[in-house]
């Protein structure tokens, strides 16, 4: 069986509320990563956000959860 590929479930200006974010996720057993945090403290918010990311299979899950509790960012 092939393992799930890593998806941006969404990205953050600020590495905080990724981890906020995570940490919500990692106690409904939701494994998630955060990537980019490095580029965004070097970087400041110029070049890039913080991504959120979860297996393909947990994508909806991850979604409607954080959705529920309103800390998906608005898209622009």
């Amino acid at each position: 069986m092939e393992a799930d590929k890593l998806v941006t479930l969404c990205e953050f200006d600020k590495p905080a509320e990724a981890h906020i974010a995570r940490v919500k996720l990692e106690s409904a057993g939701i494994e998630c990563f955060v990537q980019d945090e490095l580029g965004n403290i070097l970087y400041s918010n110029a070049l890039c956000g913080v991504e959120l990311q979860v297996k393909s299979s947990d994508m909806e899950r991850a979604r409607a959860l954080l959705n529920e509790q309103e800390e998906i960012p608005d898209e622009e």
